[in-house]
């Protein structure tokens, strides 16, 4: 597992993203670099960005979403994980437009709280990392239209926990979907 002290972000897929805070500023690893392997401070394949968003170390490209990384860190304080993530069903409900209703399950509700649906904006935008900073205070599970999931967590197996429960309602709402007459 890459981590280092108490906050780290992951991106499910290639590109994944670690995020590791140190005085210097924020470890990630590259855009579309596969980092199943990569170590905190191996300097060859991540970059180094400061607390704006500026990267000041490394020459791989950068990931498209870190403003809403750094958004999450900056405006929620207690937050020491963020994943951005890609789940099958979760995708499918945002491209299709079908609200998923955490209430289907209950212990769902409970966990994850309400869902901010955030509306389209290109990858990377500034106008999508706008969207979020207008629902961060409010909310810890997030479906972007068209794009994905981010889930907040006081460290990361809780944003997994959150991640995987919004990810097994959206699909026993598409398997009900499926059943019912």
């Amino acid at each position: 597992m890459l981590m280092k002290k108490n906050k780290v972000s992951v991106m499910a897929g290639r590109g994944k993203l670690k995020y590791f805070s140190d005085d210097q500023g924020l470890t990630w690893s590259p855009y579309l670099v596969d980092d199943q392997h990569l170590r905190y401070g191996d300097g060859e394949r991540t970059w180094l960005v400061d607390h704006t968003g500026k990267v000041v170390g490394g020459e791989l490209k950068p990931s498209s979403e870190v403003r809403i990384h750094l958004a999450a860190y900056r405006l929620r304080k207690e937050v020491c994980a963020v994943i951005h993530a890609h789940p099958c069903a979760v995708v499918a409900h945002s491209m299709v437009g079908a609200p998923l209703v955490p209430a289907f399950n209950p212990e769902v509700l409970a966990a994850v709280g309400p869902i901010a649906e955030v509306e389209y904006e290109a990858s990377g935008s500034a106008a999508l990392a706008a969207l979020f900073e207008d629902v961060l205070a409010d909310h810890n599970t997030f479906i972007m239209a068209r794009h994905g999931a981010v889930t907040l967590g006081l460290d990361l197996e809780h944003a997994y926990d959150r991640l995987e429960m919004l990810e097994q309602t959206a699909q026993m709402q598409v398997m009900a979907g499926c059943l019912s007459p």
